[in-house]
């Protein structure tokens, strides 16, 4: 089983970290969150001081791989952690830790929270390569789908940059199926529509009407299935 952390780097592109081993999280001298693979760390942009800092023995909290399942423990962080996935959501408190099967979001703290996304290893999957390393593109195209679910929730220009993300994505790599190309081209007319309003100056909440919203978040999801299920 395969586990990858999305973040958002410096110009706000989705960036995967996979969970090889063992992955950490902790919060630095001044507040910022890191997550640590390894000998490198990864700012993730945001600062919590409800997430405790690193211990001499290590991160408080840590995700960890060993080739067929994926664990969150929150080995010594003084806040519960949140893991919320589409089926349930799990509290985690200090010295507790639990198995992770399908994708979730996880909260560190009470502004950090971070993706994971999780498929079962296939032999032959196609793969991307990114600046972390490879990873599918069944779950590059699943944790873009949530991000632009996500953004259609929070921001104009995020919802835009999100879905030609994914439209550029699914563009390079396209997966067989009769419905695949109406998705795209759906997708490509949901975003012309989106430069129209940009172009009209239409604030966010004049952007943001319910119909709209569950609109995009409905195709996010049929176009994760589809990758899901090649």
């Amino acid at each position: 089983m395969n586990g990858y952390i999305s973040i958002a780097d410096e110009e706000n592109e989705v960036q995967f970290v996979a969970v090889e081993n063992e992955v950490g999280f902790y919060r630095g001298q001044d507040h910022e969150i890191f997550l640590e693979k390894g000998n490198e760390d990864h700012e993730l942009g945001v600062r919590d001081v409800t997430v405790s800092s690193r211990r001499s023995d290590g991160p408080p909290i840590t995700i960890s791989s060993n080739g067929k399942s994926l664990s969150i423990h929150n080995k010594d962080n003084a806040n519960a952690i949140t893991v919320r996935s589409l089926r349930d959501e799990t509290k985690i408190s200090k010295s507790e830790h639990t198995t992770i099967t399908d994708d979730c979001l996880i909260e560190l703290g009470y502004t950090a929270e971070v993706l994971l996304t999780v498929e079962d290893s296939k032999a032959g999957s196609e793969e991307i390569d990114t600046t972390e390393g490879t990873v599918t593109v069944s779950a590059y195209v699943s944790a873009l789908c949530e991000h632009f679910r996500r953004a259609a929730d929070e921001s104009k220009s995020e919802t835009q940059r999100r879905a030609q993300q994914l439209f550029d994505t699914i563009s390079d790599h396209p997966v067989e199926g009769n419905g695949f190309e109406q998705a795209k081209n759906r997708l490509a007319d949901e975003l012309d529509n989106m430069k129209h309003m940009g172009d009209a100056e239409l604030d966010y909440g004049e952007f943001k009407d319910n119909e709209r919203v569950q609109r995009y978040k409905r195709l996010a999801h049929r176009i994760e299935d589809m990758y899901k299920r090649n």
